[in-house]
């Protein structure tokens, strides 16, 4: 085997530590990701159980939120789409997606929108500023 050859092969050689290397990281980080799957699996069923328990004691159903918000949008007839612009205007929403998370005034500070991780959380009226 040539000079060339060899120097090939230890090249290849290192290419596939490094690959085998990836792969035993990636698996133990496959290892834990399950472990921490199967801790918030166990604590959603402790959460829906307790859900279930208390709404059994009080004998009364729940209305969803979601369900809150087909009946403005299907009974109402409240458009959510245009509801959506109005909360986060498109003007303001490359800004804000740039600032990250806050508060932001909207409509000319007629209300504040509470940002977090990309998401509105909340909307909050000139009436609750000092909160």
């Amino acid at each position: 085997m040539g000079k060339k050859a060899r120097e090939e092969i230890k090249k290849l050689e290192s290419m596939k530590a490094t690959v085998e290397a990836d792969i035993a990281t990636l698996e133990l980080h496959q290892k834990n990701l399950k472990q921490e799957i199967g801790a918030k699996k166990m604590q959603l069923n402790t959460l829906n159980q307790k859900i279930r328990t208390i709404s059994k004691n009080h004998g009364s159903l729940t209305v969803s939120e979601h369900a809150i918000i087909r009946y403005m949008e299907r009974v109402l007839g409240i458009d959510i789409e245009g509801l959506t612009e109005k909360i986060l205007p498109e003007e303001n929403a490359l800004f804000i997606k740039n600032f990250g998370n806050g508060q932001y005034p909207i409509n000319n500070g007629e209300f504040r929108i509470v940002v977090k991780d990309g998401v509105v959380v909340t909307v909050i009226g000139d009436e609750n500023f000092d909160e």
